[in-house]
């Protein structure tokens, strides 16, 4: 099984994540990453190789270090001032939270038409959403 490189798996139920997919799909002009939400059939394979473990304020670095330079510069940054243990507290705490906070959808949230193409489960968003764009 081929799998795309630079995926991000996200929660695609969380009103929170699905702005920092929105931010991303903005920042990253050369369109070098791609999106899946973890709900999703298509991020099966991904959630297994990767195993159950989440790396969150990891990978969130490592998500910034494909975007413009301003992003890359603060990934520098944090990796250097901020330890994993306390970036990894704070990320949590959020996590925790982000529902209670900003709310949560009934099922993942569709992304801009113009944006599709940028979703590996791009089949699934279509065949599920087909009627809403045609209406």
């Amino acid at each position: 099984m081929n799998l795309n490189a630079r995926v991000v798996l996200h929660d695609g139920v969380s009103r929170v994540s699905n702005a920092g997919v929105k931010w991303l799909i903005q920042t990253d002009k050369e369109k070098s990453l791609s999106f899946c939400p973890v709900q999703s059939k298509a991020a099966i394979p991904y959630l297994r190789l990767c195993g159950l473990r989440q790396e969150a304020s990891t990978a969130a670095l490592r998500v910034a270090m494909h975007l413009p330079v301003p992003y890359r510069m603060m990934r520098i940054i944090l990796i250097l001032v901020l330890p994993e243990c306390l970036r990894d507290l704070f990320f949590g705490y959020i996590a925790r939270r982000r529902y209670k906070w900003f709310g949560k959808a009934n099922s993942y949230i569709l992304p801009n038409q113009d944006a599709v193409d940028r979703f590996i489960n791009s089949d699934e968003i279509l065949a599920k959403y087909r009627r809403k764009w045609e209406l």
